[in-house]
């Protein structure tokens, strides 16, 4: 090869792309040469059964990365979420906080809110044959009656989990966790985070169809870490089981109308049978598959409903 021919080659090869890490600053630029990209793109390109019949363009997905803003907070949960140890620091958490779900003041709380909704409450129960003391239950671990929905920028959540989970996982790597205890191999690490790429897609997808079919801004939905709106903490992937409980022809979440007949839907439609315990758990399981959150709706609706005993709340 000439010099001339060499230099030629060398000037029309793109750069090579430096490798991500949680402290590189989001950029459009760069995160368009991700698989994550590549993945949303396909996926706005295609109809989804979670908002069907609202159609997005390449267009739309540009105008919303370019108000992208992610930050501290973001990465550092998807630091927590990429890690080996996610899973086992996960059950522990919701372990450690079990007795806060079953408390006196918990069960408290649910009394007063049974008896400031009672007549909704009384209406989706009969409407999908959702016992009063389940839907408390969710209520009560997603978010303590409402008053803990979250506070990030859902959009922000999941573009930042599409562009850092494998930077993440290197950052993990580095600091060992693959060597502690409890920690689940490369092999079975990778997969998982995988379902987590796909699933930020998914959910994407959805928030973007959802302001689009609503005339909303996508970015002013608000809620968990991992993207988790409203009462119950649905994903906007969720949204096909969404309901509107006021009848004012629009779904939010964040109302209690909606989210209590959504939660009920939801339910019902992943088998759950009033009375039946097996149904109720695998229900329970289909919204966070944690077993320790599926015990602690479980003990909450058990101790609620022997608590109330003979009243007359629904």
């Amino acid at each position: 090869m000439t010099v001339l021919a060499l230099v030629a080659l060398l000037v029309s090869a793109p750069a090579q792309a430096e490798e991500v890490t949680l402290e590189t600053p989001f950029a459009v630029g760069w995160f368009k040469e991700t698989d994550g990209y590549r993945m949303l793109l396909e996926a706005i390109r295609a109809e989804d059964p979670n908002v069907p019949g609202v159609t997005l363009t390449p267009a739309d997905l540009d105008a919303a990365l370019a108000r992208v803003e992610i930050g501290e907070s973001e990465l550092n949960w998807v630091a927590k979420y990429a890690s080996p140890l996610s899973q086992k620091r996960q059950r522990a958490r919701v372990r450690s906080v079990r007795h806060v779900l079953l408390s006196k003041a918990r069960l408290k709380r649910g009394a007063e809110f049974a008896e400031a909704h009672a007549a909704l409450l009384a209406k989706v129960s009969e409407t999908y044959d959702v016992a009063v003391e389940d839907l408390l239950g969710m209520l009560n671990a997603e978010s303590n009656f409402g008053t803990v929905q979250g506070s990030f920028t859902v959009a922000n959540v999941f573009i930042s989990q599409l562009a850092y989970l494998e930077a993440g996982e290197r950052s993990a790597r580095a600091r060992g966790d693959y060597r502690q205890r409890g920690a689940l191999s490369a092999t079975e690490n990778a997969p998982r985070i995988e379902r987590r790429r796909r699933y930020a897609v998914e959910n994407m997808s959805a928030i973007l169809r959802y302001a689009k079919k609503f005339e909303q801004d996508p970015f002013s939905f608000k809620g968990s870490w991992a993207g988790a709106i409203g009462y119950t903490q649905f994903m906007p992937a969720s949204l096909r089981w969404a309901k509107d409980g006021d009848g004012d022809g629009h779904v939010d979440l964040s109302t209690v109308p909606d989210a209590v007949a959504s939660t009920a839907f939801y339910l019902v439609e992943h088998g759950y049978r009033r009375g039946d315990k097996k149904a109720r758990r695998a229900a329970f399981k289909a919204y966070n598959p944690n077993s320790e959150y599926v015990a602690a709706i479980d003990d909450y609706a058990t101790r609620f409903k022997a608590r109330r005993g003979g009243s007359r709340t629904p």
